[in-house]
């Protein structure tokens, strides 16, 4: 059972990166169930653990409390990590009221400062790219490219962009005087998380090739750091996100 639990966790988690942080409360119930169905086909002997999951939802529901509770602790280490990069990159102290307000004001704080990365990029490197038992170095095959004449060109996933730009955002505004609740998975975050993947979406939307660039360069920035390779200024400009106009279509 232990075996198929861990399979369950590792499952949930690449769920998160590669497709969605934040689905609604039944489709993650439903997720919660396919996971571990799957996990039993993963385990031998587990025919009875299968039959009972398909007959029982309290027995899905104590089962998935194990994953489930995996999800805020993973959420919290992403959180963790970002803390430690937002008030150096941007300068922050509590109070900074108008620093915080141009920070988020059209999502400025994805843009560069000083010349150095910004947080978002160490964020990525450090919660997703800092071993080989980081997500994103375990399921690196994952990492594909969306436009077939590039195949081998990999590129980040939208989830896990948009949920280190969600985190570092929401580190920013405990900055502000005013009062925002704690809690990363309240609705406030939430709503963060889906405008970050609105806004990536879009650009895929307006042109694939713009957004390949984008992400693939975010991809060689982040996964370079394995190699102790420094962000640099050209690819952290791509993060701009706001003019998609200026972005380029390939890369020089």
């Amino acid at each position: 059972m232990q075996d198929m639990l861990r399979a369950s966790i590792t499952r949930i988690l690449e769920y998160l990166v590669f497709k969605n942080v934040y689905p609604d409360l039944e489709h993650r119930q439903k997720i919660m169930e396919d996971i571990l169905l799957v996990c039993t086909d993963d385990q031998p002997g587990f025919e009875a653990v299968r039959s009972r999951l398909m007959k029982d939802a309290k027995y899905v529901q104590a089962l998935a409390s194990v994953p489930e509770g995996c999800i805020s602790h993973f959420l919290n280490n992403v959180r963790q990590v970002a803390q430690a990069h937002v008030a150096s990159h941007y300068g922050l102290i509590k109070g900074a009221d108008t620093k915080v307000t141009d920070l988020l004001i059209k999502n400025m704080f994805i843009y560069p400062v000083n010349s150095k990365a910004p947080a978002i990029l160490d964020t990525i490197v450090e919660a997703f790219f800092v071993d080989d038992t980081s997500v994103g170095v375990k399921f690196h095959e994952k990492l594909v490219s969306t436009v077939e004449d590039h195949p081998d060109e990999r590129e980040l996933p939208v989830a896990m962009v948009a949920l280190t730009g969600t985190v570092v955002r929401s580190i920013i505004m405990q900055y502000s005087s005013e009062k925002f609740n704690h809690d990363f998975n309240c609705e406030l975050y939430s709503g963060i998380y889906k405008t970050l993947v609105g806004i990536l979406n879009g650009i895929f939307d307006t042109s694939e090739r713009k957004y390949h660039v984008l992400m693939h360069s975010v991809y060689k920035t982040v996964y370079g750091s394995k190699a102790n390779v420094v962000c640099n200024i050209e690819t952290d400009k791509v993060l701009m996100f706001l003019d998609i106009d200026a972005m380029p279509e390939s890369e020089e």
